[in-house]
């Protein structure tokens, strides 16, 4: 009897700590400086073997909440056998170069909370460092292309959705090339692929920003190809690294087939 009381304690004490501690889909996951993303691993994972993340950066008032709990995009992330990790900036907006809300670096530290969010979900739950792949939308996908071109290799894939640089594109990159796929729609009129004002700054034009890109990395076109409903341009460079820029029909939206599309792409070069 006495066995089966402390038994029972053990039990009790075991679940009161891991409530505690627990975090996912459901709850935030604390990091510092007030932040927090939310994470949702594949079904019928084992919750032991490592494997790789799709991070995704919302849009203009988006939330972690609203992509975590987005059913294509975990139908996706299932079918791929990854994590699906869920960003969310400070205020409404994310914090980078140029952006109209003017608030440089004063309220949150991007770079910061990326390291901050990548070291925490690898002691948490079992992620591949080396397979994660950034994604976003609109200012999300500004978000992304700044990561890619400043966040020296903090992932090994970008995948930048409806969203480019603010004002004007880089003209040189800390990181000098990385592995990236260009989403738009070519009917986008709300991040217009010839660009658009936007207050005191301007979405800038994206043929112009993946020329400045492939400028700045090297990468030479190396062919092109269709895949539902995607038309894509490829380039390389001498470093294997790949930049594709992918054009669809629609408007500003995202299709998480696209994707699903992106990362088996990465996984088929040995990049994820």
């Amino acid at each position: 009897m006495r066995i089966l009381f402390l038994t029972l304690i053990v039990c009790v004490i075991s679940s009161f700590s891991t409530s505690s501690f627990a975090c996912g889909v459901n709850s935030h996951c604390r990091v510092a400086d007030d932040r927090h993303y939310r994470i949702a691993m594949p079904s019928g994972h084992d919750g032991q073997t490592n494997i790789g993340a799709v991070f995704f950066a919302h849009g203009l008032g988006g939330n972690a909440v609203g992509i975590v709990q987005n059913p294509n995009l975990r139908r996706i992330a299932n079918r791929l056998g990854v994590a699906l990790v869920a960003l969310k900036s400070k205020r409404q907006d994310w914090n980078v170069k140029n952006s109209p809300n003017g608030r440089s670096d004063r309220h949150s530290n991007e770079f910061s909370y990326l390291d901050n969010v990548i070291k925490d979900i690898t002691k948490r739950f079992p992620i591949n460092r080396k397979k994660l792949m950034l994604a976003g939308v609109s200012v999300g996908g500004t978000f992304t292309w700044t990561m890619a071109c400043t966040g020296r290799g903090r992932f090994a894939a970008y995948m930048p959705i409806s969203g480019t640089y603010w004002l004007r594109p880089p003209q040189s990159c800390s990181t000098r090339s990385a592995n990236v796929i260009h989403v738009h729609g070519t009917a986008d009129k709300t991040v217009p692929l010839g660009g658009r004002r936007v207050g005191s700054s301007a979405h800038s034009d994206v043929n112009q920003v993946i020329k400045a890109y492939a400028k700045i990395g090297g990468y030479k076109k190396i062919g092109s190809s269709s895949h539902s409903g995607l038309k894509c341009t490829k380039r390389r460079n001498l470093k294997g690294n790949t930049l594709d820029f992918c054009l669809h029909g629609g408007g500003h939206s995202f299709r998480a087939k696209d994707i699903e599309y992106a990362y088996r792409r990465f996984r088929a070069l040995g990049i994820l």
